[in-house]
């Protein structure tokens, strides 16, 4: 009986050893065929790589404050700094993913709508 069951279980291992190391090559002869070169492809002219923006914060405070620029979700931070305050305007320049359009200052929503923004806190 003991010799029974542990012959099915050989055997059963045996199977599952056969079964899973098969080589599939109709998955690679696919793979293959989708290589092709960047030189075979053609790109239009007016194709935008960059994947970034630079945007332009002039921000004036009338009192010394640290300044956040976050993005709205906060899960993103682009800028710490400290205003000294007063008539002095402070130019802060980060850059930003191409699909943001909107940041957060200080939990003050901005709208990205030029690379030039005025913010007074």
């Amino acid at each position: 009986m003991k010799q029974k069951i542990l012959l099915s279980l050989l055997f059963l291992a045996a199977a599952f050893f056969v079964v899973t190391c098969q080589r599939i090559d109709a998955n690679l002869d696919d793979a293959q065929e989708e290589n092709i070169s960047l030189n075979e492809k053609s790109f239009s002219s007016n194709f935008d790589w960059q994947t970034t923006k630079i945007i332009s914060l002039n921000i004036t405070s009338e009192t010394p404050k640290v300044i956040l620029v976050s993005s709205i979700e906060n899960d993103v931070r682009y800028y710490k700094g400290m205003h000294t305050g007063g008539a002095v305007q402070e130019v802060v320049k980060i850059s930003v993913p191409n699909h943001i359009e909107k940041l957060k200052v200080n939990n003050q929503e901005f709208n990205l709508s030029s690379n030039n923004i005025n913010i007074s806190l």
